[in-house]
This record gives structure tokens, C-alpha cells and sequence, in this order.
């Protein structure tokens, strides 16, 4: 595991949240992302495929289906799996930018912050004000402060409900479904081509693909599960804010602190020797490589999509 200088620590050590000895590597987690967008993606298209009803009607003698869409076996159990696998592919991509991060910081960072505290380098000789600055407090600067399985599942319920609030709100898929289900067997006209320059009526016979019934009971089901979700998620929400809120007084109260004790100047900097800056180089080298081999972490609340996409044979359910 990456052991960081305290003065490295204390800029971006919450990002180190993301990883252990065991885990994935930037390949592995690239590509597990990119399977649970494309698995995602097919979820969506299979989604699409669904519908109310199928229509058909006698053409010439024949029966001619003139609508058939895919009736989804395991409605619900689909309909939940998209917003899981946005989620894991959040949080790999959110763990993909911290790893980025940590090795950028350490590529880009002045020298001196690999000095140790009884080494001092002096650059060049530039007199500078302490005029202190407010610090830059945001949401991200507090869920750098919460836990890996909290900002897992923060991250995955953001998804979750984001997601399934498309298929159950006015005209989302499930929305649908129970607005156009039905039972029985209905007759419709359809105008089709008479081959004659002209059109001829028919009469199309329209049953409904999913019972009322079945659409309705998959529709409070995810409606349910959707505001259950989104409880969970206000809370987080509400959360996070409050500490937001808290971090904010905070950061202000120090920046008042330290404008009224502003009264000193910087003292000139020296010259640092030549040997100092190449063992400074070599320990940034050093924490660059280790950085570069940090595994990402697969927290509890994910292993189990997690599981399902690196195990996917084609099966949604």
C-alpha cells in the first residue's frame, strides 16, 4: 500500500479511500466499467424492444402481425439492473479518477513537498505576503471525509434512482405498461395498402402483451422500490448538506483567524544544492511508481454486480 509523506497525505491522501493491496488494476477496472456500460446499454435496448401489446390482422388471407414487441421475462429484475451497473461503472470511474489524480499530483508537484521537515529548499530568493485565502470548501470536499461503503452506496443510490425514475415517471416504460395493458382481445381498423393505388380497411386484432394486472404489479413494485431508494438518498442528501454547511462556518471562522494574525513576510528563500534536489526527484520517482501499481478496491455494496458483470454470459436475470 502507498505510504505518503504527511505533507503529500494531508492534499491528497482521501483518495487512497479507493484502494488496498488486493484489488483491480487501471486495465481491469477500465475494462469492468466499460462492461457494465455496454451490459447497461443492452439492458436499455432490450427495454426498448418492450411494449403494451401486440397488434395483428388478416391481409389477403394471412395472418400479418402488424405490431410485436418483446415480451421481458423477469420484468422487474431487468428493469432494476441498469441502475446497479451505472452505479458500479460510477464507482470505478470515480476510484480510475482518484488514481489519476494521486499520480498526476506526484508527477506535477513543486519539489519541495518531498523534502523532509529538517530539510529546507530554497529555489530562488522571492519575498512573498502570507495573505491568507479562503479555503475551497464543496461537496466533494466532504464525501472525501465519509467512508468507502458510504460514498459507494451514495454513488450507487444517486444511480438507482436516477434510473429507475425514468421508467416509472410519466411516459417511462413501466408508466406505460400500466397505462396500456389490457385484457382480452380488442379489434381495431387499420388502413393498409390495397396494391390497387389505394388503401383498403381491416380489421387488426390488438391483445395486450403483460395483463393489467402484471404491468400494474411491476409498476408499484419499482415505484416502491424507486421511493424507498430515494429515501435513503435524501438522507444522504440532507446529510450532506448539513456537513456542507458545518465545514463552511468552519473554513470561514479559520480564514478570519488567520487574516487578522496576517502581519509577517516570507523570508527569502536559498539556493538548495544539487544533491538535495536529485534525492528529492528520486523519492517523487519512487511514490510514482507505487502509485501506478495501487489496486482499486471492490467495497461490499458492489461485489455482487460487480460479481455479475466480470461473470456475464449474456443473461440479465
Amino acid at each position: 500500500m502507498l505510504t505518503l509523506p504527511d505533507k503529500i497525505h494531508r492534499e491528497i491522501g482521501h483518495n487512497l479511500i479507493f484502494f488496498g493491496d488486493d484489488g483491480l488494476s487501471m486495465s481491469e477496472a477500465n475494462a469492468v466499467a466499460g462492461k457494465a456500460g455496454d451490459i447497461a446499454d443492452t439492458v436499455g435496448r432490450l427495454l426498448n424492444q418492450t411494449g403494451s401489446y401486440v397488434k395483428t390482422t388478416e391481409l389477403d388471407g394471412k395472418i400479418v402481425t402488424l405490431v410485436h414487441p418483446k415480451k421481458i421475462e423477469n420484468l422487474v429484475e431487468v428493469a432494476k439492473k441498469d441502475g446497479e451497473l451505472y452505479g458500479l461503472k460510477a464507482y470505478l470511474m470515480e476510484a480510475i479518477k482518484a488514481k489519476n489524480s494521486i499520480v498526476d499530483y506526484l508527477k506535477t508537484a513543486e519539489q519541495e513537498i518531498f523534502a523532509e521537515e529538517n530539510e529546507k529548499v530554497h529555489a530562488y530568493d522571492k519575498t512573498e505576503d502570507l495573505n491568507p485565502e479562503r479555503k475551497t470548501i464543496n461537496e466533494n470536499t466532504v464525501l472525501q471525509k465519509w467512508s468507502l461503503e458510504e460514498r459507494a452506496e451514495y454513488y450507487l443510490l444517486e444511480a438507482q434512482v436516477a434510473h429507475l425514475g425514468k421508467k416509472v415517471h410519466p411516459n417511462g416504460i413501466l408508466d406505460r405498461l400500466a397505462q396500456e395493458s389490457f385484457e382480452g382481445v380488442r379489434y381495431e381498423r387499420e388502413e393498409l395498402n390495397s396494391g390497387q393505388g389505394g388503401t383498403k380497411t381491416h380489421i387488426a386484432e390488438v391483445s395486450s402483451l403483460y395483463t393489467p394486472d402484471e404491468a400494474q404489479t411491476a409498476f408499484y413494485n419499482l415505484h416502491d422500490a424507486r421511493r424507498e431508494l430515494e429515501k435513503r438518498l435524501n438522507w444522504y442528501k440532507a446529510r450532506l448538506q448539513n456537513e456542507l454547511n458545518a465545514q463552511q462556518i468552519e473554513a470561514e471562522a479559520e480564514f478570519q483567524s488567520k487574516l487578522n494574525d496576517y502581519a509577517e513576510l516570507q523570508k527569502k528563500k536559498r539556493e538548495e544544492d544539487e544533491q538535495l534536489r536529485s534525492a528529492l526527484q528520486s523519492r517523487r520517482l519512487n511514490l510514482v511508481r507505487e502509485a501506478s501499481d495501487l489496486k482499486i478496491l471492490v467495497p461490499d455494496a458492489l461485489r455482487g454486480i460487480y460479481d455479475f458483470v466480470v461473470n456475464f454470459n449474456g443473461r440479465l436475470v
